[in-house]
């Protein structure tokens, strides 16, 4: 499904070597959503809560539990697959992690992760995707060869961005997203756009010093 060329996967094991540790050591998490002119969902909310995570070798899996400004608690599952074309986001749904979108070194063109303190919106709506993966929930702690400590060194001075290669459709829906790296937080962004959606999600994670 998803491919690209030799010349990104040097840069891909650089990213993924200083990505996975800290994406090992999430714990916590800021949710916002926002719903934009061309929306009719309304999807204005914001929410806090924590992370568990567990690792199968290439596979990073968040189980996130929150609750929302107005008192509904959330819970969503999310696992990172690092592989040699990028990282693949899946979405737990329908009983599976499927295939959301492949994050590759920005090209430019998606905005960064931003730093201001009430940055935007992220919405714990379940993306409905297409392409089921072979990976099964309930994974247990395993050695990875990006495990470690992360090298002082490894992370750019400017943070590391990443962008979905192609977006992903779900008609009427078509969802893009992007994967920021700026100081100590990690920003997962997903801007979905249809008939009725004009939403900007994101989904912020701290992790423990390691």
């Amino acid at each position: 499904m998803f491919s690209l060329g030799p010349a990104g996967h040097s840069h891909n094991r650089t990213v993924h070597h200083a990505l996975f540790p800290l994406m090992t050591r999430i714990t916590r998490l800021e949710f916002r959503a926002e719903s934009g002119p061309g929306s009719r969902m309304q999807w204005n909310h914001r929410g806090s809560g924590h992370v568990q995570v567990t690792v199968n070798g290439p596979d990073v899996f968040f189980q996130e539990a929150f609750t929302l400004d107005n008192g509904l608690p959330c819970q969503d599952r999310k696992c990172w697959h690092f592989g040699e074309e990028g990282i693949i986001f899946r979405h737990f749904r329908q009983q599976r992690f499927q295939d959301i979108l492949l994050l590759v070194p920005d090209a430019g063109g998606f905005a960064p992760c931003a730093t201001e303190p009430d940055g935007t919106e992220l919405h714990v709506t379940q993306p409905s995707s297409i392409q089921p993966s072979g990976v099964q929930p309930g994974a247990t702690q395993q050695g990875s060869p990006h495990k470690g400590p992360l090298p002082p060194d490894a992370i750019p001075p400017g943070g590391i961005h990443l962008v979905a290669q192609t977006p992903y459709s779900c008609p009427p829906d078509r969802y893009d997203g992007s994967l920021s790296l700026h100081g100590s937080t990690l920003e997962l962004r997903l801007r979905i756009t249809g008939a009725r959606k004009d939403e900007d999600i994101r989904y912020r994670y701290q992790a423990d010093p390691g």
